[in-house]
């Protein structure tokens, strides 16, 4: 998650166009493209303000990839002009960054023959003013309330600001015999911060927090589920293509003495893979979290795949709750054309054979996942009935055409 916050915060950020302009004063040292070492000069300033507005401690870096690359840098001193060495190697692409604190990072690939051409003129923009916040709330037991306090819990934080405007702030801070705490960091509108909320006997909360939810005094209360139960999802795994509902049940197969405390469903969209869409919809208006289940007890929920979506979808769900590990199901939706199935024919072939009815009574039994042959769950509720059996008997003795 950390990984891929930063590589949002990369794409999201305020770049501003390099200037390659002749700038009285400055001065280049030519150097042939690739082979030697070039003193690169130029200047950053204030875009808002103008090129007159320089900004002092400024720090440009160049990074050259590759074996025979490398990373150099420089200070801007107090009028915004920096001298920074190119370092011979492959320098065809050449990353550029400056950064300064209270303005937005520059980054931009050039090449080394480009920035030996000419000084540079880098032009930050400042981010907006940030305000003073005083963040504080409640960690508690959440299986009882807000009125059971967990004394002693550890808080650590990690402030981010939007953009990499400023410096990350790490933090370190333990709940009162009340169970509260309270820091102060100044924030801007979209900073965040990242919590790790831990207390012995309780599985830690491990998420981000944004300015959002702390403006004006909000309290942020934690409530941390205790250690316990073990989670089963059904269906492990499912693929849909058409629209349907099927149901997802959730339950705790630990031991006798041991309750599961789900704190919420974590329904995650798969992005990083390629390009996925957001067809699925779960319905959790009738849950009530947190919920309790002893052992043996379940949860259910309708999910609902809507096909026609441009793109297919990759849905990573996952339960929040004491357990110690809280389970991890794949569905996926619209990765083939939506058409008529022949109930049984796993392979798509066209016909139904005897291993297939084989196969499909080893699903009904749930020596198999229905994943293996979905044609079979013709009523899209993740399991293999006997009507569905004798349909897919059916079609092995008529085809699929019949």
């Amino acid at each position: 998650m950390g990984a891929w916050l930063k590589s949002m915060r990369f794409a999201a950020r305020h770049l501003v166009a390099l200037v390659l302009a002749t700038t009285a004063g400055f001065s280049v040292q030519p150097g042939a493209a690739g082979a030697d070492t070039a003193v690169i000069v130029g200047r950053v300033f204030d875009a808002s303000v103008g090129p007159d507005a320089g900004i002092h401690f400024a720090l440009v870096e160049l990074h050259i990839p590759g074996a025979d690359g490398g990373v150099t840098s420089a200070t801007t001193d107090v009028d915004g002009s920096f001298a920074i060495t190119l370092p011979p190697g492959d320098d065809a692409n050449v990353f550029v960054s400056v950064s300064a604190v209270g303005y937005y990072p520059f980054n931009h690939w050039s090449s080394g023959p480009a920035l030996r051409q000419s000084p540079l003129a880098i032009g930050l923009e400042p981010a907006p003013s940030r305000v003073d916040t005083a963040i504080a709330g409640l960690v508690y037991d959440a299986s009882k309330g807000r009125g059971a306090a967990i004394a002693g819990a550890a808080i650590d934080y990690i402030y981010y600001s939007y953009n990499e405007a400023f410096p990350e702030v790490e933090g370190h801070l333990l709940t009162g015999p009340d169970g509260r705490y309270a820091f102060e960091q100044p924030l801007g509108e979209n900073d965040y911060f990242g919590f790790n909320v831990s207390a012995p006997g309780f599985a830690p909360f491990v998420g981000y927090v944004g300015a959002s939810e702390v403006v004006g005094g909000t309290p942020r209360d934690f409530g941390l589920a205790p250690l316990g139960g073990v989670v089963r999802i059904d269906p492990h795994e499912m693929h849909i293509d058409c629209s349907g509902t099927f149901t997802v049940t959730i339950t705790n197969v630990g031991p006798d003495n041991e309750t599961l405390v789900i704190l919420g469903i974590g329904l995650y969209f798969h992005y990083g893979e390629g390009v996925y869409g957001t067809a699925f919809t779960a319905d959790l208006s009738a849950v009530q979290f947190p919920v309790l289940l002893a052992a043996g007890e379940q949860l259910s929920f309708p999910m609902t795949f809507s096909a026609g979506g441009e793109f297919p979808t990759l849905l990573d769900l996952n339960v929040i709750s004491g357990a110690p590990d809280g389970g991890d199901v794949d569905y996926y939706g619209g990765f083939q054309p939506c058409g008529g199935t022949c109930a049984g024919d796993c392979d798509g072939s066209g016909s139904v054979t005897v291993d297939e009815l084989v196969h499909g009574v080893a699903i009904a039994l749930e020596r198999a996942g229905i994943a293996s042959c979905a044609s079979l769950d013709t009523d899209g509720d993740a399991l293999v009935s006997i009507g569905e059996l004798v349909a897919a008997v059916d079609r092995a003795l008529g085809g699929c055409s019949s």
